[in-house]
C-alpha cells in the first residue's frame, strides 16, 4: 500500500478524486481533518473525492505535502524540493498592465 501511494505522490499529473480519497484513507484521516490541513471545506473534498469537481492544482500539492508529511518526513523534504526545483524553471510573470499611482490605476510604462 505504500509503494502505491508513494507512486501516487511521484506521479506528474494532477490526482484524480479516487486517487486523493485513496492517500487520505491510507495515512488514516478522516474528512474533516483532511479538510482542515488543505483548507478547504468537507463538502468540496466530497464533491472533488466523488469526481462532481476537479482537484485543482493548489489543492493537489497540499495534499501531497500532507500525505507526505504523515509518510515520511524524508520523503516530504524531496517532494518539496522538487517543486522549489519546478518554481525556478517556471517563465517569470508577464509585466502588469496597470500600475496603481496614489488612487489611481494608470496603464504601466
Amino acid at each position: 500500500m505504500d509503494t502505491i501511494a508513494r507512486s501516487l505522490l511521484r506521479k506528474p499529473a494532477r490526482l484524480t478524486g479516487e486517487e486523493l480519497r485513496y492517500l487520505r484513507k491510507h495515512v488514516g484521516m478522516r474528512t474533516n481533518a483532511f479538510a482542515a490541513r488543505v483548507r478547504v471545506r468537507p463538502e468540496h473534498l466530497s464533491r472533488v473525492e466523488n469526481g462532481k469537481s476537479a482537484v485543482a492544482e493548489q489543492l493537489d500539492r497540499l495534499a501531497r505535502a500532507v500525505v507526505s508529511a504523515e509518510l515520511d518526513q524524508e520523503f516530504l523534504r524531496e517532494l518539496l524540493l522538487d517543486w522549489v526545483d519546478d518554481l525556478e524553471e517556471a517563465p517569470e510573470a508577464p509585466a502588469p498592465c496597470f500600475e496603481l499611482h496614489g488612487k489611481k490605476w494608470v496603464p504601466a510604462a
